[in-house]
C-alpha cells in the first residue's frame, strides 16, 4: 500500500493506494476507518487503482466543519489536487456515501461513476435524534459511551450473535475514533438535506443497500433512487449496513458489472 498526503485548500487528506488500472476511490463510514474495505480490496486491485481515503479526523486528514458540504468540497479538491483521472469512480459506504453524494452535487465533473452503499438524501426528523444522542454521549463519556450502540447500527443482532469476533473488531476500531470527528460527522448527518440537490447529479450512479440495514433502510435508498435521474438500485438480501464486511463476495459481485460497464 502506497501512502500519500494530498494538500488541498481545506487541509490535508491522507490516502493509501494499491493496484493498477482506473482510479477507484473508497470512502468509509462513520462507524469504521478505511480498513473497513480490506476484504474487498484484493478483488478490486487487479483491475483498478484502489484509493482508501481517510475521512476528516481519521489518519492524517484534517477535521472539517460539521457540514456535509465541507466534506464534499474536501474530497472534490482532493480529486483535483491528487490528479485523479476523469474515469475515476467514487464509492462511499454510510457516512462515506453521504460524502460521495456531496462530492457529486458540488464536484460531479471531477469524476465519472458514483456508487453509494447505504446512504440517502437525508433522514426523517424522527431518525435524526440518534445522531444527536450519540454526539452528546460521546462528548460526555468518550467513544466508550457509544460503542455498543454504534456497532449495532452496522450489523443485525443475528449476525453479531453468529460472529462475536466481528463485534470485538468493530468495537476496537470505534474506540480509536477521534471523538471530535465523530461528533462533527453526527452533526453533519443530523442536519443533512439533499432532497432537492441530488436531482441534479449527472454521474452514472449505483445505489446498493442491504435488506437488513436499519441505519439507512431500503426505503431511504429507494427514495434516493427515485431522485437521482441516472441511477440503478440493488438490494442485497440478508445484509445490513456494512455489506463489504458482512458479504464481501456478494458486494463485489453486485458492483462489478457497473464498474466494468
Amino acid at each position: 500500500m502506497k501512502e500519500r498526503t494530498i494538500e488541498t485548500q481545506l487541509g490535508r487528506v491522507t490516502v493509501g493506494s494499491t493496484g493498477q488500472g482506473p482510479d477507484l476511490v473508497l470512502l468509509h463510514s462513520l462507524l469504521s476507518d478505511r480498513n473497513v474495505f480490506a476484504r474487498i480490496v484484493p478483488a478490486l486491485e487487479t483491475d483498478f487503482t484502489v484509493h482508501l481515503v481517510d475521512l476528516p479526523g481519521f489518519g492524517g486528514t484534517d477535521l472539517q466543519p460539521a457540514r456535509m458540504d465541507a466534506y464534499g468540497d474536501l474530497i472534490g479538491q482532493m480529486l483535483e489536487a491528487g490528479r485523479f483521472g476523469s474515469s475515476t469512480t467514487v464509492l462511499g459506504n454510510g457516512l462515506g456515501g453521504f460524502v460521495a453524494l456531496a462530492t457529486a452535487i458540488h464536484h460531479g465533473n471531477a469524476f465519472d461513476k458514483l456508487i453509494i452503499a447505504g446512504a440517502g438524501a437525508g433522514f426523517p426528523d424522527d431518525e435524526k435524534g440518534p445522531f444527536r444522542a450519540m454526539s452528546a454521549t460521546a462528548g460526555e463519556r468518550g467513544m466508550a459511551g457509544v460503542v455498543d450502540v454504534a456497532v449495532r447500527r452496522i450489523f443485525s443482532e443475528e449476525y453479531l450473535d453468529a460472529h462475536p469476533d466481528e463485534l470485538a473488531q468493530r468495537r476496537d476500531v470505534l474506540m480509536r475514533t477521534n471523538v471530535i470527528a465523530f461528533q462533527r460527522a453526527c452533526e453533519a448527518l443530523s442536519t443533512l438535506d439533499y432532497f432537492d440537490a441530488v436531482t441534479g447529479i449527472a454521474n452514472p450512479t449505483l445505489l446498493v443497500v442491504g435488506s437488513d440495514d436499519t441505519a439507512t433502510p431500503p426505503s431511504l435508498v429507494r427514495q434516493l433512487h427515485d431522485l437521482i435521474p441516472n441511477s440503478t438500485y440493488i438490494e442485497l438480501t440478508g445484509v445490513a449496513h456494512g455489506p463489504q464486511l458482512q458479504d464481501p463476495q456478494g458486494f463485489v459481485a453486485a458492483i462489478s458489472p457497473f464498474l466494468g460497464g
